[in-house]
């Protein structure tokens, strides 16, 4: 089952989807928990968008931008993400 995970990984980054693997990265280097807060929303040229409950999360993480940038980077193997936005999602915006 790894060996099947591992070449649809390599195929992705092949392919320049890299995008697609950025959700598992994501849960590993947020957490459980602020995962549940922090909601993946899009990514389009290297940008990754992000979904927080309150303007107080967006400004938090915002703190922490470059280091999780980093750390996804290094977990799918090259530069993939060189932005993040926080947008402010009200509660019925949320996915």
């Amino acid at each position: 089952m790894e060996v099947l995970r591992d070449e649809l990984e390599e195929t992705l980054r092949k392919l320049g989807w890299e995008s697609l693997l950025i959700q598992p990265a994501w849960l590993k280097i947020v957490g459980e928990n602020e995962a549940k807060k922090l909601h993946l929303i899009g990514f389009r040229k290297g940008v990754l968008f992000v979904g927080v409950p309150s303007p107080s999360w967006a400004q938090e993480f915002s703190y922490k931008k470059q280091e999780i940038i980093r750390e996804i980077n290094i977990s799918l193997g090259k530069e993939v993400v060189k932005k993040i936005v926080f947008r402010y999602l009200p509660k019925e915006e949320e996915k």
